[in-house]
């Protein structure tokens, strides 16, 4: 038997070589599906059920002197809500003679009770099938489409479970006009083909600006830029079942509902992440906008999100924070190297500081949050004895810093911690091979702050921690002779280091 695709053209089905690769959308999903249950009907046994029949009849039969007419019934559900692009019944016929159309029809649902007698109503005609006459008034088998678009659109739109679809022939006199359908063994190449599009999710994960503020009703972020980017996580209920290409379509404008502009992200398969920058002279500084988003695949836009808000602000603090410390007084003495002393930094009549930025010489990479009154406090550590200086300046709500106070204090100078040992004197000859030795870490005047000490020997680090006084013992056993070195290092409570040390002595050598 020849296969042949019967494909529309103004109502009328034309005979043509079977086509590979049809799609009636790029953002499409296609899915054939085979009759749940399926009948036929027979004028001359009027009452018979051929319920669940593997052939399905159409037309008048003139050997038989009977009409038959056929019913399929289709499980529509997983197509609630979506978009219908196409829907097509395609069958398989058997026979050779065949010049007269058959009328696709929308019926009720169907029932081992379906006889002539009880047959559905015939709701809708959907679409009529005229084969094209071959050679000798015969066409050949094959396959023979119908569009049931109208409806499965409709059972789509209402949330109806099945769709029932009934057979006929135009002409139930006419005895040139008999079909049988098969169900072509598997299904596997008929059934109901449909063409379907979900409406893409509402976006997700939308932040704005540089630093990707998160888009919330509670808050409204303030951006130090006029040509803000706006980002948005793009994801589509069919992107399993087919490439979705999907593009975010961007709206932004002031708050009294006035749309200032709108931009279209670059096209990518989802889930992607996607993003636009607003353009130069759109947005003033010192006023607030929204915007939103919504996804756009071939032909479907999803719904739009929430509206989020920011203020663009462009002017950073315009006078230094004061900075003030009892422990390490401005151009004064305090402290030592490694004991913390607690700054304070205030506003200077700034209204919107919401953070500083701080460091020892010149580096402000700390950061510290104001309080509800715009201020301010750290501990700091001095790293050297002497001359100090820290750097301190205002960060305002959008992130723009003013200028730099650089704050200088002195530090005073005690005495660093040292290493001694009896066992083995340092730079001199001592012990031996195998043999331990006892070693003291004393803290001098690093008392008050060393916590522990790692040190480290024949490339093994151990830590131990430091007495009320602020000093360690340990032993340690060389293992070669001649010089060896430990290496010491002293930290504070937080881990921090305070001094780095380190002794050198002799082993002797074996007798």
């Amino acid at each position: 038997m020849k296969s042949v695709t019967w494909i529309r053209r103004a109502s009328v089905l034309l005979l043509l070589p079977p086509l590979v690769g049809i799609s009636h959308a790029d953002a499409a999903v296609v899915q054939t599906g085979k009759p749940v249950v399926m009948t036929y009907v027979s004028s001359k046994h009027q009452n018979q059920s051929y319920w669940q029949e593997k052939t399905a009849p159409v037309g008048y039969n003139a050997g038989t002197h009977t009409v038959n007419r056929s019913f399929f019934q289709f499980d529509v559900s997983q197509y609630a809500g979506k978009h219908i692009v196409g829907a097509t019944l395609r069958l398989i016929h058997t026979n050779m003679a065949c010049n007269q159309g058959i009328e696709l029809w929308k019926t009720t649902r169907i029932s081992p009770e379906t006889t002539w007698k009880e047959q559905p109503r015939w709701l809708k005609k959907l679409d009529l099938a005229i084969p094209a006459v071959g050679g000798a008034g015969v066409c050949d088998g094959g396959s023979v489409e119908w569009d049931a678009t109208a409806a499965v659109a409709d059972a789509a739109a209402t949330g109806r479970k099945y769709v029932t679809l009934g057979l006929r022939a135009e002409d139930e006199t006419n005895s040139a006009a008999w079909y049988l359908f098969t169900n072509d063994s598997t299904w596997d190449s008929s059934g109901l083909q449909v063409t379907y599009n979900t409406p893409p999710d509402v976006p997700s994960a939308l932040t704005v600006g540089q630093s990707a503020i998160p888009c919330s009703s509670a808050s409204r972020p303030y951006l130090p830029t006029s040509t803000p980017e706006l980002h948005a996580r793009l994801t589509d209920p069919d992107s399993d079942a087919t490439a979705e290409q999907v593009t975010a379509q961007f709206e932004w404008g002031t708050l009294d509902g006035a749309t200032l502009g709108e931009q279209a992200s670059l096209t990518a398969l989802a889930p992607n992440d996607a993003s636009v920058r607003i353009l130069s002279g759109q947005l003033a500084d010192g006023t607030t906008y929204r915007w939103r988003v919504r996804t756009q695949d071939a032909t479907e836009s999803g719904p739009w999100s929430q509206w989020c808000a920011f203020t663009v602000d462009m002017t950073a603090p315009d006078r230094q924070p004061d900075v003030t410390s009892v422990d390490y007084p401005e151009n004064g003495l305090g402290g030592h190297v490694g004991l913390a002393g607690e700054f304070t930094f205030t506003p200077n009549g700034v209204d919107d500081v919401a953070g500083y930025r701080y460091g020892l010489s010149g580096d402000i990479s700390h950061q510290v949050p104001a309080g509800a009154d715009g201020s301010a406090k750290v501990l700091i550590k001095p790293r050297m004895d002497w001359g100090n200086s820290l750097s301190v300046a205002s960060v305002d709500r959008a992130g723009n810093i003013g200028p730099i106070h650089v704050y200088a204090f002195y530090v005073n100078s005690v005495e660093s911690p040292t290493i001694g040992s009896a066992d083995y004197p340092e730079w001199e000859y001592g012990g031996g091979i195998g043999v331990p030795g006892s070693f003291t870490f004393s803290a001098n005047g690093f008392s008050d702050v060393i916590a522990a000490y790692r040190y480290t020997f024949d490339g093994v680090t151990t830590e131990v921690a430091a007495g009320a006084d602020g000093s360690a013992a340990v032993t340690v056993t060389p293992i070669s002779a001649d010089q060896d070195t430990l290496y010491v290092q002293a930290v504070d409570r937080d881990g921090d280091s305070l001094w780095d040390g380190q002794y050198e002595f002799f082993v002797n050598p074996a007798s």
